[in-house]
């Protein structure tokens, strides 16, 4: 089981590695904006973090680092399990209430949760890193809409 950890962990570190990197492009909510509103469905899906037209502020990018370096692997820097835990067990965290996470998120890491993986992961990371996690999974927001509508129907 230790090895079985060790490898996960260093499989989320090499995956993770390219999103953390600033000189790298990493605009995925443009990039999917762009692909779901072309696509022609029946409905349309826009994700948009937090003071879009704003600086974030230091506990979201902190947040967001982590998301993208710990967390994403299984359940996506924007919070939709994409990654190598792209299952049905891997729940969707995206705009999920932030009491919510920092409570589950503490549960695994202080073992009042039981998870091989989620404990480990919670482990490795502190409570101020909890905190500003659940911060960004929390401030992303999700908007479905009718595409008859006009294109900001809120």
């Amino acid at each position: 089981m230790k090895l079985f950890k060790l490898l996960f962990f260093i499989i989320i570190l090499v995956v993770n590695a390219d999103a953390a990197d600033p000189k790298k492009n990493n605009d995925w909510m443009g990039d999917l904006d762009k692909v779901v509103k072309d696509s022609g469905r029946a409905y349309w899906l826009s994700k948009s973090s937090p003071n879009k037209s704003t600086e974030l502020s230091a506990e979201l990018k902190e947040g967001k680092r982590i998301a993208m370096t710990v967390c994403g692997a299984c359940h996506g820097a924007d919070g939709i399990a994409t990654g190598a835990g792209n299952s049905a067990i891997v729940p969707n965290i995206i705009a999920q209430n932030k009491e919510y996470l920092v409570e589950r998120l503490k549960g695994y890491k202080f073992g009042k949760i039981k998870h091989d993986q989620m404990s480990m992961i919670a482990q490795m990371i502190s409570e101020k890193d909890i905190d500003h996690v659940a911060l960004w999974y929390s401030s992303l927001q999700v908007i479905v809409a009718d595409p008859k509508l006009p294109e900001k129907p809120y």
